[in-house]
């Protein structure tokens, strides 16, 4: 739009845009991300893998950091979880990469349209705290032929 910045200069291929949301509810062990546009949701390894491009593909992820006023054993902050790869109790979202989306090893839909894409989160032994921040990171190539209109959060 006329008064926007101006990113054709960039050199970077990949783009990232941060968003911070709160909890605004009691402790949550997983949550429901909701995303519209039209994008395609991939993952960047295991089942959904796929490259950032030309194309639609976008990555998101997930971010609960460290929170020193719950700091010792109630610690539960989060690496960079991946919401396109399937979670596994084997590899909890402490670790940066691990899956956090609940579903199937195939057949779920990546589609993010205008009606939106529903994602349903699981966070394993990790909880987002009432009133604690978490970050969602989007990441698209800078040729992305793509775009999202909304992210929302259902708790």
């Amino acid at each position: 739009p006329a008064g926007g910045p101006n990113y054709s200069s960039l050199t970077d291929n990949v783009r990232t845009i941060y968003r911070r949301f709160q909890n605004n509810s009691s402790n949550k062990a997983g949550i429901t991300l909701n995303l519209f546009g039209d994008a395609n949701l991939v993952a960047k390894t295991g089942t959904y893998a796929a490259s950032l491009g030309a194309n639609k593909n976008i990555f998101v992820e997930l971010k609960c950091p460290y929170d020193p006023n719950n700091a010792g054993a109630d610690d539960q902050s989060m690496g960079w979880a991946d919401c396109a790869k399937i979670f596994e109790s084997s590899n909890q979202p402490n670790n940066d990469g691990a899956g956090v989306r609940s579903g199937d090893f195939s057949g779920e839909d990546q589609t993010v349209d205008g009606g939106g894409l529903s994602l349903s989160l699981t966070f394993g032994t990790r909880r987002i705290k009432a009133n604690q921040h978490f970050i969602i990171k989007i990441s698209a190539h800078k040729d992305w032929t793509g775009y999202l209109s909304r992210i929302q959060v259902v708790y």
